[in-house]
Parts: C-alpha cells; structure tokens; sequence
C-alpha cells in the first residue's frame, strides 16, 4: 500500500502541471489508466506471463514515477553516425530538442507532448486505443503519466527516406526514477516506414524504464520497427509494444537484447483485415547476471494471414533468458499460416533458459507450427575449426555468429546490421 500511495502523491503532483491540458480527453485517459494501475497492481510470479521475472525486488528498490527531469550533457551519446537518420532524444523520457535533428519534412516526425499540447486530431483517435492498459498494469502505469515521447505520422502514399532513430536515455540523475516514454506511430495507406529504438545509459547508473509504443498500420502500410538493448548490468527496463493492422499490411520487428539487470519485451500485433503479414525477429545475447524476458502475442483474428517468429538466444554465466510466444487462432481466422521457433544455446552450467512457446487454434484450416531447442556448443564443431589454425576465442565467435546470423540477416538496414555483428563479437571479449 505505501507503494501505491507514493505513486498516488505522484499523480497528484503530476496532474498540477498539465494546466491547461487537464481539461483534454487525453488526461481523462490517464486518470483511468492510474485507477486501473491501482486496482491491478504489480504482477506476480502468481500472473502466469510473469511466472519467471519476478518485478518485487525491481519495485521494492524505490523506484517512482519522473514528474519532473533535469538535463544531461550526453557527451557518450550514441547517434549510429554510420545510418543517416531522422533522430528524435528523449532524456529522463522527455524530448531534447538540443540533440535532435529531422530531415525528412514530408512526414510528421515530433515529440508527443507538443502535439498533446496542440490537440493533434491523429493523437486523440489513437492515443491509448492499441495498448490495453485495462489489463496490463505497467501499461497502466505508463499510460497515466504519458505526457511526452515520440509521435511519428506517415501520410499516405509517403516511403519516408530516411529511418527515425529514436534514442532514450537516462541520466543517472534521478536514480530511483522511472523513465516513462510514450511513443504512438501511424502509418496510413501504401505508406512505409524504418523505425529505430535504442535505449542507453551512458553514466552506467541503476536506471529504469517504463516504456509503451502504439502502432497503427493502414492498408498495405509497410514498417521495418528495431529495437536495440545494449545496456549495462545496472538496466532495468519494461516495454510493451502494441500494434494494429489493416488488410495487406506488413510489420517487421526486429528486436535485439545484449544486456540489462531485467529486461522484459511484451511484443503484439493484431490483424485487423486480411493478408496483413507480421514478422517478429529477435536475438538475446546475455552474460553475467543479465535477465531477459521475451514476451510475444500474435492474434489473427481475421483470414489470410501470416505470421513468424523467430528467436534465438546465446546465455552465457549465471544469465537468464526467457521466451514466451503465443499465437492466436480465432474461429474465424481460416487459411491462418503462423510459424513459430525458439533455439537457445547455454554456454555455461549456470546459464538458465525458459522457453514456452504456445498455439491456440480455434479455426481448422490453418498451417501453424511452433518449437524450441535448448543446446549447447557443438564441441566437435569447435574442434574442428580449432584444427585449422583458429584460436579458441575466434573459433567460438564464427559459431555464435553461424548460430544467431539467420536472425541478423533479417535487418535490413546494412549498416545496422553490421553494427550488431560487431557487437556480439565485443560481447564475447568481455
């Protein structure tokens, strides 16, 4: 109970900055959301999706909502210098305009705050209508103090030329802080999109994320999503990204974990008309300490439509990896082809993998498939390679790039990929 009354002052607090926009449909939403945050609580190991992270000890170590954040001088910003971007920074979860940088102007790349500000009709129809916060308590929690992120708006018939990177940082400032951006992106009709996340923590300070991306895709919308967790052991970040798809719409996500204290990715899309296609992609490379659960939903709800998933995992020392994927097939979802695998390779006694992959099928026309594999390196394989020449630390990472590179393939930004060739390689040198 104190927990909650600490977040209710905040709240309050919170509620006597908006002014003017108290009187919004957009703050009804977030009184909403913090009553149902409150009726909902902290998920338990006792909620089955959080059966292996357990978030008591994250929430027991005083984190609270940021109502009010300081500048940082990011002198160890990291701008990918190497992808030409549209780049939009949010510090302590809000907007720096200081280093942010647009140069794609045929498309609406802004912070959410200013458009909240400026009553964006696109905002008011879609704010909070694809993240359920009714029975996600730590969308909840995020939805009532949303006030600033990223807002991306693809016209129609627009390919914007250049990927939006979008960077989240902490500042080390406020360590009991909960960072809490809020990003909605709307593609409307044959339009296309790149989208980059990366979340950093440059001091290297005990910081913690709470973070929520709404996606709405119109038809025959196309959207490449990545999003990059490199972070150190003091990270702890929760993230739901939500999405909605209209009929021939295409979503690519790509997600890649190398690190955190406690990481957990909810990932879902829903398919909204038919031959919408979703491919879901991810890598987890993990050592020390590192926790990191990957959670995902795909519902087809309507016929025709396509789905896969693919993850793969590298758990090194005392790590943990988690992957829970499911698939929904409704009764209406005839001529359903959904395809699901999880491989995980354990490079340690201490390395611990929980995987749990999940069909529901209602319609009897489909094609689904789902698996997983738990292994460990090949030491034939790594014999061999030794045999010819490779020392023990080369020859181990052309097996760790041969056992997660048909994942890597999928990005289909070069640079981008290159960049995480190269730091898986850096991983294993630590």
């Amino acid at each position: 109970m104190e927990l909650f009354e600490k977040y209710k002052r905040k709240f309050q607090e919170f509620e006597a900055m908006l002014n003017g926009q108290k009187a919004n449909a957009t703050h009804a939403v977030r009184q909403q959301a913090f009553q149902t945050f409150e009726q909902l609580g902290i998920p338990t190991a006792k909620n089955e999706a959080y059966k292996y992270t357990n978030l008591n000890p994250l929430f027991g170590k005083g984190f609270e909502p940021i109502v009010k954040s300081t500048e940082l001088t990011v002198a160890k910003l990291h701008t990918f210098p190497f992808i030409k971007s549209n780049r939009l920074v949010f510090i302590d979860g809000k907007y720096s305009e200081q280093y942010s940088h647009i140069i794609d102007k045929n498309v609406v790349i802004s912070n959410l705050q200013k458009e909240f500000h400026d009553n964006n009709p696109v905002v008011s129809e879609y704010f909070s209508k694809i993240a359920a916060y009714n029975t996600e308590s730590l969308v909840a929690l995020n939805t009532a103090f949303a006030n600033d992120g990223a807002f991306i708006h693809i016209p129609a018939n627009t390919v914007l030329e250049n990927p939006v990177l979008l960077i989240y940082l902490t500042s080390g400032n406020l360590e009991t802080g909960i960072a809490q951006p809020r990003n909605l992106i709307v593609v409307e009709k044959n339009a296309q999109a790149q989208i980059i996340e990366s979340y950093q923590n440059p001091n290297g300070t005990i910081a913690f994320s709470n973070k929520v991306t709404e996606i709405y895709l119109k038809e025959n919308a196309v959207l490449s999503f990545y999003k990059l967790m490199m972070n150190e052991a003091n990270y702890h970040h929760i993230g739901a990204t939500s999405a909605i798809q209209e009929k021939q719409s295409v979503l690519n996500v790509f997600t890649a974990n190398f690190g955190g204290s406690l990481v957990r990715n909810n990932l879902s899309t829903a398919f909204k008309g038919e031959n919408a296609e979703a491919n879901l992609y991810g890598i987890y490379v993990l050592n020390n300490k590192d926790h990191v659960d990957n959670h995902l939903f795909i519902d087809h709800a309507v016929p025709n439509c396509l789905s896969n998933q693919l993850y793969k995992g590298l758990i090194d020392d005392k790590a943990t990896g988690v992957f829970n994927g499911k698939i929904m097939v409704r009764q209406d979802a005839q001529k359903t082809n959904a395809f699901q695998s999880n491989k995980n390779m354990l490079l340690s006694e201490d390395a611990t993998i929980n995987t749990k992959p999940e069909l529901e099928i209602y319609a009897d026309d489909v094609k689904c498939s789902h698996g997983a594999t738990i292994g460990q390196m090949d030491k034939n394989a790594l014999f061999y390679l030794k045999t010819r020449g490779l020392d023990d630390a080369t020859a181990k990472n052309i097996m760790f790039q041969a056992f997660v590179g048909e994942v890597i393939e999928k990005v289909s930004i070069e640079p981008l990929k290159n960049y995480l060739l190269e730091k898986l390689h850096e991983k294993f040198e630590e």
